[in-house]
C-alpha cells in the first residue's frame, strides 16, 4: 500500500512538472509572437526607435499624429551627417520618451538625456524629476519652468519670486501681465511692493491697443519703449 501511495505520489510529480514546461513552452512561444508583432509595428514607424518598449509604448507612438511628428524630424535629421545627426536622431527619441512618458527610457540617450529628463518634468509638473539632470543651469531651468507654468495656471504673480533665475522670473511676472485685461491689476500689493506699476500699465494698454487697434491707446502708454512698439504694430 505504501509503494502504491509512494508510486501515485511520482506520478502526480511528473504530471504537474510535465504541465510546468508545457507552460514555459507556450509562454515562450507567446513571447516570440508577441515580439514579432512589436518589431512589425516599429518597422512601420519608420523612425529610429527606442529600446524596451512595450507594445503599448509602440501603439502610442504608432498614432498617426505622432507617427508624422516623429517622421518629419526624422527626415530632418537625415539630411545631416556626423554628431549633428546623431544628436538630431537623440532629439527624435527624446521626443519619444515625452509621447510615451516613461522617465527610465532617458538613460538610453547620451547628449539628449537632460532635455529629455526636462522634458518630461514640465510636462508633469514634477520638480523631483529635475533632481535627476546632471547639467545645473538645466537643473535649475526646469525647477523655474515648473514653477513659471504652475504661476499662470494659478494666475499667482508671487509664484514668480520662488525663481532662481533673474530672467526667468522677469519673464514670468511679464507672462502673468500679459494675461491681464484690467489696468487695476497693476495697482495690487505685488505690481505696487516691486515698483513695476508702469511696466505693468504699457504691457495691459500694449495689448489693448493691438486687441482693439486703437493707436490712441497707445499714447496712454507710461513707458517709452512700450509706446514705440504700440505705435509700429499701429502702422505694421
Amino acid at each position: 500500500m505504501r509503494k502504491v501511495t509512494i508510486l501515485i505520489f511520482i506520478l502526480c510529480i511528473s504530471v504537474a512538472l510535465t504541465g510546468c514546461v508545457k507552460e514555459k513552452g507556450v509562454d515562450k512561444e507567446q513571447d516570440k509572437i508577441t515580439q514579432q508583432r512589436i518589431q512589425e509595428k516599429i518597422d512601420n514607424l519608420q523612425v529610429e526607435t527606442l529600446g524596451d518598449l512595450t507594445e503599448q509604448e509602440v501603439d502610442i507612438l504608432s498614432e498617426p499624429s505622432k507617427q508624422k511628428v516623429l517622421k518629419n524630424k526624422q527626415d530632418d535629421c537625415d539630411t545631416m551627417s556626423g554628431e549633428k545627426k546623431e544628436e538630431c536622431l537623440e532629439m527624435v527619441k527624446s521626443l519619444q520618451v515625452t509621447f510615451i512618458d516613461r522617465v527610465e527610457l532617458c538613460n538610453q540617450l547620451n547628449k539628449q538625456k537632460g532635455h529629455c529628463l526636462n522634458n518630461l518634468a514640465i510636462k508633469r509638473e514634477d520638480p523631483q524629476i529635475c533632481g535627476l539632470i546632471e547639467d545645473e543651469h538645466l537643473k535649475e531651468f526646469c525647477k523655474d519652468s515648473i514653477i513659471h507654468n504652475q504661476a499662470l495656471k494659478a494666475g499667482d504673480i508671487s509664484l514668480c519670486d520662488t525663481m532662481s533665475d533673474n530672467m526667468q522670473k522677469e519673464m514670468c511676472i511679464e507672462s502673468i501681465i500679459e494675461f491681464q485685461h484690467d489696468i487695476e491689476f497693476c495697482n495690487s500689493r505685488y505690481i505696487m511692493k516691486n515698483n513695476i506699476i508702469d511696466k505693468c500699465k504699457s504691457i495691459i494698454l500694449l495689448n489693448r491697443a493691438s486687441l482693439e487697434n486703437d493707436t490712441s491707446i497707445c499714447e496712454q502708454i507710461p513707458l517709452e519703449l512700450y509706446q514705440r512698439i504700440c505705435l509700429k504694430r499701429m502702422k505694421d
